[in-house]
C-alpha cells in the first residue's frame, strides 16, 4: 500500500503578485468565516450606510487570511467571477455588500516588509491607482469626462506619492494622498478606496526595531478617517482599511518598553478586531484532499468503524454538516479520525508556524505521518484489516521530537513538563497506559478545541485497543495517581501532584449550601447572566441597546418589575420555577401584569431538573473561596479552578439548552411580551425581536455614532474631550470647526455630533460666520425630535424654570432614548442657539455667563441646573426699548435677557469696594443691591429695579404708564452712573489728598506724579525710615501706568489695595499718608543741605529740573524755628520775579537800615511759613 501527500496541493498566496496576476483569480471557495467577515463589515457601515472603517484580521499561518484578502479586493474591484462566487454563497449578503458599496472600489494591496510604514503606503498607492486606472477604463470604454478628470487627478497623485517616497513623507502628506484618492475614485465610479496590509508585522517589527524611524501613527490616521466614512462631509469618499497579521500589535513591541507598547496598542484601539481562523470542517477538507492512497482495499477497518463512535461523543460547532465531516475523516483514513479532528487546532494553539499541518504530513521527521508508515514492515501478503492508524500518541511523539524544547518553554510548557514526569513514573512495559497517557495529555490541551474531551467514550475509541483492557489501565492509572478523574464531566487529566482532599471539602460545602435555596439566588450568584444587546438596532442607531438578564422564582418574579433601570434600556426575566406548577397557569398569571414595552418575560420547560447540578457549582465555588488549604497550595487551587471551569460551562450548556435552544433546535421557552406568547428558537431570534422592540419602542432616537459619549457614563477620558468641546461651543462659537484644531478627541465628538447633524453650520444671513441652529430634518429626525421636545418643556412651562434633571430624565425614556453622554452637547446646543431667551440657573441662582468652571460643574452635578424660557410681549416690550441705550443695546431689542446680561455683566465687572461702599445716594444703594442678588431675569427687571428706584413693580398689572416708564428710566440711568463711578471717584479724592499734602502746582495727574516723583527721588538715597523709603520706592515707580502708580500708593499707606476697601478704610488711609508726608518734610531739608555740599551738580542740569528748589529758615528769639523746602516752578519763575520787583522798589524807599530791611522780611517769611504751614494742616 502507498499513503502519500500530494506535494503541491497548497500553494502560499501573495496577495500583490496573485491580483495583479491571474493565479488567484477564480479559484478561491467562499468559506463560513469569509461570509462572516464580510456580514460585520455590512453590518457595521457608517454614519450614512456606506461601508468603510478600519479592521484588523488576526489569525494563524496558513489559515487563509492573504486568500480571503485577495478574493475581497476582486469583490470591491468589480470582479464578475468574485460577485457570482459571493451571490452563489449567500445572495442576501451579496445584495446588502452592493448597497453599502456604493460602486467599484480602487484596491491599494500592499504585503509587509522589513521598511518604512510609509514608504510601502506609498508605493502600494501607485500601484492601485495605476491599475485602477486602467482596468476601469477597459472595463467602461471610451471615456468620458469624469473618467479623464479622474486620471487627471490621480497621475498627480502618483507623481506626489513617487516624490514622496523618495524622502521621509509626513503621516500628513500619506493621509493627504489617500484622501485625494478616495475621492477621486468616488467621483468617477461611486465607489471608494479600499487598502489592505498584508504581512502586517513585518512593518511593526520593522518599527520595533527603529523606534526612532517608526511611523505607525500614519497608520491610526488612516484608521481614523476609514472610521469617520460618510460622518462630515469632508469624509464622504469612503476609505476600508484592513490591515492582516498573526498577532495583535503590542506583541511585536515586545522588547519595547511599556509606555511604548501601550501606544501600539492604542493604535490597534482604532481598529475592529476579527479572529480569522476556519472552522474545523475546512481543516478537514484540506486534510482529505491532501492524503494520498494508492490501494484502498488495504485500509484499516478499524479507522472506519470509529467515526460514528467519535461523532457521537463529540459536539460539533453549528452549521458543521455532520454527514460532510464524516466523509472527510473517512477520506483522511489512515490517518486516525481523532488525529484529523485535533491535528488543526493542536498546530493553532502551539502558533507552530514552520511545523504547519503539511510540514506535519509531508515531512520525514521522526514520528511525523509519513515516517511512521515508512517505519512499518508490511509484507506484501497481509491482511488490509491489521495495517496500522496513525494515532494520537504518533501524534504526541512527533511533537516532543520536533518541537523539542519549544514545547516547554511556551506558558504551557508546565503542562507538558507533568505529561513527561508521569510518562517516566509507568513501567516501560505498560505500553497501553503509556499510549493513554499521551492521549489524555493531547486531548486536555487540544481537544475542546476540536469538540473532543478526554472522556472514557473518547478513549475508547482512539486507544486502538479492548475495552476491558482501556478500563483496567484507566482505573489503575487513577489508583496510582497518574491521572485523575474529574466527575463533572467524565473526563481524564494529568495529575499534579496534590494532597488536598477535595471530597471531604465538598462535603463540607453541602453543609453551607442549603438544599432549598431557589434555583434563581443559586445560579444569580455562581453564573450572573450576561445582557443581551439589541444588535441590529444598535449597529442602525449608533446606540448599543441593552437587556439585562434576570433570574426568578415562580413567586418573587412580580418584585423585579418594580425595580427601576440603571444602566440597561430593558430587562429579560427568566422564571425559574422551584417546583412542578402547572405552566398555562403560570403563564397566564404573567401575562396579565407585564405591560412594560421594554420587559420580556420567559418561562422555559424542565427547570427543576437544573437544581442539583446548580447547587453543586455553587458548592464548589464555596470551596474555592472558604477552604483555607488551597492558599498553600497551587496545584490543588488549579485542579479546583479548572474543575469550576467545567462545571460552569457544564451548567452553561445546560442552560442554553433549557433558555435559548435545545440540541434539536427547539426552542425551550414560552416568551411573554405585553399580550403576546410566541417562541424564539436561537439566540439571533432573541437579538432580532429585542432589535424589534427598540425600533418600536424609540422611533425618535438621535442617529448618532461616536462610541465616546453615546453611553450612560462615559470614560474620564471621554468627559476630558466633552469638557473642551463644551468650551469650544462657548468661546467659538462663529468660527468654523468651533476652531478645533487636528484631530482631538473633541473634533470626534464635534463632527458626529454638531456637524454631521448640522447643529453647527454656516449662518445664512453671513457665510463668514458660524452659529448653532436646529439639526437636519431630512437625515436627522431623532436629534430634531429630541430639540423640538426640550423646546416644548420650556414653551409649556410659560416662564418658569425646568430642571436639568427633568429634561435629562424626559430624553432618556421613549421614545427618545437619549444617553446621558450627549445631553449636555444636545442641551447646551439648544441654549447657544437661543441664549438671547434662555437662562441658566445654578443651585437657584441666574448664571449670567458661562465659564469653563460652570461646565465642569454642570457635568458633576446637572441636577443644580435649571433652565428657563425669558419672553416678553406687550407694554413691557416698551420698557424694555426705553432701557436698552443705557447698556449699549438698540431700541429695537426683543429680549429682556440681553438686557440683563449687559448690564450684571458691567456691575459685576466693577471692583469690590462699589460692591461694600455706602458713600452712594439710598437709590444707587437700592439698585446696588438687587442686581447683585438678582435670581431671575424677568423679576429683576420689571420688579426688583422699578422697585429699589422707588418706582413700583411693572408685573403688578399689564398697564404700564409711560410716566412711569420715564421716571423708572431717569433713575435707573442716574444711579447705574453713580455705581459705575463711585471708584473713579474715590481714585480722584485719593488724588487731591496727595496734591494737597505734598504741594502739587502741576496741572494733569501724570504732571503731578512726575513731579512727586522727582522730589521723592531726591531723598531716596538718604531715608533710612523704613515706612517713607516703601513710600519713596513705589513714588518712584516709573513701570506703572498712572492709576495703577497712584493705587499702589493707596495699598502700601492703607495695607490693601483700593478696588478691595472699605468705608473705614479710607480714613486709614488720610492718616497715613500724613504720616509719610511729616516724615518726608523732616528729611527733605537734610537731604538738600547734603545736595548742596556736592561739588559735581552742573549748572546746565540745574537749569533743566521742572523746579526750583530752595531751603528758608526763620530762627527768632524766644519763637519756633520754621524751615520748608520751597519749590519754584519753572511756570511760576516769572511771577516770583514780579513779586521780587515789586518788594526790590518798595525796600529801596524806606529810609531805614539794611538790618530793618532784613528783619522786615525775616518777619514776613516766618508769617508765610506759619501760614504754609496752617493750610497744609488744613488740607489734611
Amino acid at each position: 500500500m502507498t499513503v502519500s501527500v500530494q506535494a503541491s496541493f497548497h500553494r502560499s498566496i501573495n496577495l500583490v503578485r496573485d491580483f495583479y496576476g491571474t493565479q488567484g483569480r477564480g479559484s478561491y471557495i467562499v468559506t463560513t468565516k469569509a461570509l462572516e467577515m464580510i456580514e460585520r463589515m455590512v453590518e457595521i457601515p457608517t454614519a450614512n450606510r456606506i461601508i468603510g472603517g478600519a479592521w484588523s484580521i488576526t489569525g494563524p499561518y496558513g489559515g487563509g487570511k492573504s486568500s480571503f484578502a485577495l478574493f475581497f479586493a476582486q469583490l470591491l474591484r468589480g470582479n464578475d467571477d468574485a460577485i457570482h462566487k459571493l451571490a452563489d454563497a449567500d445572495p442576501a449578503l451579496s445584495k446588502e455588500l452592493g448597497n453599502v458599496c456604493g460602486g467599484i472600489f480602487c484596491p491599494v494591496l500592499v504585503v509587509g516588509s522589513r521598511e518604512s510604514l510609509s514608504r510601502a503606503l506609498l508605493r502600494g498607492l501607485i500601484s492601485g491607482a495605476s491599475f485602477f486606472l486602467d482596468s476601469y477604463e477597459r472595463k467602461r470604454g471610451q471615456p468620458n469626462k469624469k473618467v479623464k478628470i479622474c486620471r487627471a487627478a490621480l497621475q498627480q497623485i502618483m507623481y506626489e506619492a513617487k516624490e514622496a517616497a523618495s524622502s521621509k513623507a509626513s503621516d500628513e502628506i500619506v493621509v493627504d494622498l489617500y484622501q485625494r484618492t478616495a475621492v477621486a475614485v468616488q467621483a468617477v465610479s461611486n465607489g471608494g478606496l479600499l487598502l489592505i496590509v498584508d504581512e502586517l508585522g513585518k512593518l511593526l517589527e520593522y518599527a520595533a526595531l527603529y523606534p526612532d524611524r517608526s511611523d505607525l501613527y500614519v497608520l491610526q490616521r488612516l484608521a481614523e478617517r476609514a472610521s469617520r466614512t460618510g460622518s462630515t462631509p469632508d469624509t464622504a469618499a469612503p476609505i476600508l482599511l484592513i490591515t492582516i497579521s498573526h498577532q495583535s500589535f503590542e506583541r511585536y513591541a515586545g522588547r519595547m518598553s511599556s509606555s511604548q507598547r501601550n501606544e501600539w496598542r492604542k493604535v490597534q484601539g482604532r481598529f475592529e478586531d476579527f479572529a480569522f481562523v476556519e472552522p474545523i470542517s475546512e481543516t478537514l477538507r484540506l486534510l482529505a484532499e491532501a492524503i494520498q492512497v494508492n490501494d484502498t482495499d488495504r485500509l484499516p477497518n478499524d479507522g472506519f468503524s470509529v467515526i460514528d463512535q467519535l461523532l457521537d461523543t463529540m459536539t460539533l460547532r453549528p452549521g458543521i454538516d455532520r454527514a460532510q465531516v464524516r466523509h472527510y475523516l473517512a477520506s483522511a483514513v489512515p490517518l486516525h479520525p481523532a488525529v484529523s479532528l485535533i491535528v488543526g487546532p493542536l498546530f493553532r494553539r502551539l502558533a507552530q508556524n514552520e511545523r504547519s499541518l503539511f510540514a506535519f504530513l509531508a515531512s520525514g521527521e521522526p514520528s511525523s505521518f509519513l515516517d511512521v508508515f515508512t517505519r512499518q514492515d508490511l509484507p506484501s501478503g497481509i491482511s488490509p484489516v491489521q495495517l496500522p492508524l496513525y494515532r494520537l500518541d504518533h501524534l504526541y511523539d512527533y511533537l516532543v521530537g520536533s518541537v523539542g524544547a519549544a514545547l516547554f518553554s511556551e506558558h504551557m510548557g508546565k503542562f507538558w513538563a507533568e505529561t513527561e514526569a508521569t510518562l517516566s513514573r509507568l513501567r516501560s512495559s505498560d505500553e497501553l497506559s503509556e499510549r493513554l497517557v499521551k492521549q489524555i495529555s493531547l486531548l486536555s490541551f487540544a481537544g475542546p478545541l476540536a469538540g473532543l474531551s478526554p472522556t472514557k467514550d473518547v478513549l475508547l475509541a482512539t486507544a486502538d485497543a479492548t475495552y476491558e483492557s482501556v478500563n483496567s489501565s484507566l482505573d489503575s492509572l487513577i489508583t496510582y495517581r497518574h491521572v485523575t478523574f474529574r466527575p463533572f464531566k467524565g473526563e481524564y487529566h494529568i495529575w499534579q501532584g496534590s494532597d488536598f482532599d477535595l471530597d471531604a471539602a465538598l462535603r463540607d460545602a453541602r453543609d453551607q449550601i442549603v438544599p432549598r435555596t431557589p434555583l434563581s439566588k443559586l445560579l444569580a450568584a455562581v453564573l450572573p447572566p450576561t445582557p443581551i444587546v439589541a444588535r441590529r438596532h444598535s449597529f442602525r442607531s449608533g446606540t448599543t441597546r441593552v437587556f439585562e438578564v434576570l433570574y426568578a422564582s415562580e413567586i418573587d418574579w412580580p418584585e423585579l418589575l418594580k425595580k427601576p433601570l440603571r444602566y440597561s434600556d430593558g430587562r429579560i426575566i427568566y422564571v425559574l420555577p422551584d417546583h412542578d406548577v402547572q405552566e398555562e397557569d403560570l403563564i397566564s398569571s404573567i401575562q396579565g401584569l407585564v405591560n412594560d414595552p421594554l420587559t420580556l418575560v420567559a418561562v422555559p420547560n424542565g427547570v427543576p431538573t437544573l437544581h442539583e447540578i446548580v447547587r453543586e457549582l455553587a458548592c464548589l465555588k464555596w470551596v474555592r473561596d472558604h477552604a483555607d488549604e488551597l492558599q498553600g497550595d497551587e496545584v490543588a487551587r488549579h485542579e479546583v479552578d479548572q474543575q469550576l471551569a467545567d462545571l460552569k460551562g457544564y451548567v452553561e450548556q445546560r442552560l442554553t439548552a433549557l433558555l435559548v435552544t435545545d440540541t434539536d433546535g427547539y426552542s425551550p421557552c414560552t416568551w411573554i411580551y405585553r399580550d403576546e406568547q410566541f417562541r424564539l428558537n436561537n439566540e439571533r431570534s432573541i437579538q432580532n425581536k429585542l432589535s424589534q422592540i427598540c425600533d418600536e419602542v424609540f422611533p425618535h432616537a438621535p442617529q448618532i455614532w461616536n462610541e465616546l459619549l453615546n453611553r450612560h457614563k462615559p470614560s474620564p477620558s471621554a468627559v476630558k474631550g466633552l469638557k473642551q468641546l463644551l468650551k469650544a461651543m462657548f468661546e467659538r462659537a462663529t468660527i468654523d470647526r468651533l476652531g478645533i484644531e487636528k484631530y482631538p478627541a473633541e473634533y470626534g465628538m464635534y463632527a458626529s455630533i454638531l456637524q454631521s447633524t448640522r447643529i453647527h453650520r454656516q449662518s445664512e444671513t453671513d457665510p463668514e460666520r458660524w452659529c448653532f441652529s436646529r439639526p437636519d430634518s431630512t437625515q436627522h429626525s431623532g436629534c430634531l425630535a429630541v430639540w423640538n421636545q426640550v423646546a416644548d418643556i420650556l414653551r409649556e412651562a410659560q416662564g418658569q424654570r425646568v430642571a436639568v434633571q427633568r429634561l435629562y430624565d424626559c430624553l432618556r425614556l421613549p421614545p427618545y432614548g437619549v444617553r446621558d453622554g450627549l445631553m449636555p452637547v444636545f442641551l447646551f446646543a439648544f441654549y447657544k442657539s437661543a441664549e438671547d431667551e434662555i437662562a441658566i440657573y445654578e443651585n437657584g441662582t441666574f448664571v449670567p455667563s458661562i465659564e469653563f468652571e460652570t461646565i465642569e460643574r454642570f457635568l458633576r452635578s446637572p441636577e443644580k441646573f435649571e433652565l428657563q424660557r425669558v419672553t416678553i410681549e406687550g407694554n413691557r416690550a416698551e420698557l424694555l426699548h426705553r432701557l436698552a441705550p443705557l447698556v449699549g443695546l438698540s431700541k429695537s431689542v426683543q429680549r429682556p435677557l440681553p438686557f440683563v446680561l449687559r448690564l450684571l455683566e458691567r456691575i459685576h465687572g466693577l471692583p469690590p469696594y462699589v460692591r461694600r461702599t455706602g458713600t452712594l445716594s439710598q437709590i444707587a444703594l437700592n439698585v446696588r443691591e438687587v442686581l447683585h442678588r438678582a435670581v431671575e431675569p424677568t423679576t429683576l427687571l420689571f420688579q426688583d429695579l422699578p422697585e429699589a428706584c422707588g418706582v413700583g413693580s411693572f408685573l403688578a398689572n399689564d398697564e404700564v404708564s409711560q410716566s412711569h416708564i420715564r421716571t423708572f428710566t431717569e433713575h435707573l440711568q442716574k444711579a447705574l452712573r453713580e455705581i459705575s463711578g463711585a471708584y473713579e471717584s474715590l481714585l480722584a479724592d485719593l488724588q487731591t489728598q496727595i496734591v494737597n499734602v505734598f504741594h502739587l502746582r502741576s496741572k494733569t495727574s501724570e504732571a503731578r506724579r512726575h513731579e512727586l516723583a522727582e522730589r521723592m527721588r531726591l531723598l531716596l538715597p538718604h531715608a533710612s525710615d523704613t515706612k517713607l523709603k516703601a513710600f519713596l520706592v513705589r513714588a518712584t515707580d516709573e513701570i506703572l501706568d498712572t492709576q495703577s502708580w497712584y493705587e499702589s500708593l493707596a495699598s502700601l499707606l492703607a495695607k490693601r489695595p483700593p478696588a478691595q476697601w472699605r468705608d473705614e478704610d479710607v480714613p486709614l488711609f488720610y492718616i497715613a499718608l500724613r504720616e509719610v508726608a511729616r516724615r518726608f518734610y523732616t528729611l527733605e531739608p537734610i537731604a538738600f543741605d547734603i545736595q548742596q555740599d556736592q561739588a559735581d551738580i552742573e549748572s546746565a542740569k540745574i537749569s533743566t529740573l521742572p523746579a526750583e528748589r530752595i531751603r528758608l529758615s526763620v530762627t527768632m528769639q524766644y519763637r519756633d524755628e520754621r524751615e520748608q523746602i520751597i519749590s519754584v516752578h519753572r511756570e511760576d519763575r516769572d511771577h516770583v520775579m514780579e513779586v521780587y520787583r515789586d518788594l526790590k522798589d518798595q525796600l529801596a524807599n524806606k529810609n531805614v537800615t539794611v538790618e530793618t530791611k532784613i528783619a522786615a522780611l525775616a518777619q514776613l517769611a516766618n508769617e508765610l511759613l506759619k501760614q504754609r504751614e496752617e493750610v497744609t494742616r488744613s488740607d489734611d
